[in-house]
């Protein structure tokens, strides 16, 4: 749940992008928290879990709600039993897909498939090979699928005998691909 101010802000930008009427109920801050408040109420009389969104991306939300649901289902606790929303899996599989990645967007989709999966990150120098590639001239495409490739390959000789998932993403403006900028580390204040 994230917070009334949060809300309205989305609110608001939904709006404008729209190019909707901004002066309605939708964003005024005291309906808002109302809103919140009686969410509030009614997770606690349900005791449903609560998540605060309002400064997560999505797959720091993602993995929130994957570590609720393990939680959950390995206490005896008769609160919400997560397994009884989720669809029937249909993985016929001897042994769960072995996930060669730390994302918890991934995890959250496979999760959300009801398919049964354990988490073991590759261990590759990522850079190493988007360098390499790049000196040759590859397409973001191209370094997708190699970093998949090489995420799969580095976890399935650790697992021999399981259906091992390797997935990576790039991103491409107009055949150019677009990097992350890693943050500056913060410096403390004093």
């Amino acid at each position: 749940m994230a917070s009334a101010d949060r809300i309205v802000q989305i609110r608001q930008n939904r709006l404008l992008a729209l190019q909707a009427n901004s002066q309605t109920e939708y964003v005024d801050r005291v309906a808002v928290a109302n809103e919140v408040n009686d969410s509030r109420r009614l997770f606690g009389e349900r005791s449903w879990p609560i998540i605060d969104v309002s400064r997560r991306s999505i797959e720091e939300t993602a993995a929130a709600i994957l570590d609720l649901y393990a939680n959950t289902n390995r206490s005896s606790s008769p609160r919400v039993k997560w397994t009884a929303m989720l669809a029937p899996s249909l993985w016929i599989g001897a042994s769960p897909i072995v996930l060669a990645s730390k994302s918890a967007s991934r995890r959250a989709l496979l999760a959300a498939a009801s398919l049964p999966f354990q988490v073991e990150p590759a261990d590759i120098d990522e850079r190493a090979i988007e360098q390499g590639l790049a000196e040759q001239g590859a397409t973001a495409s191209d370094l997708a699928l190699a970093l998949a490739r090489a995420k799969a390959l580095a976890v399935s000789v650790r697992r021999s005998g399981a259906l091992t998932l390797g997935a990576d993403q790039t991103l491409a403006l107009e055949g150019r691909r677009c990097t992350r900028r890693r943050p500056a580390p913060r410096r403390p204040k004093r």
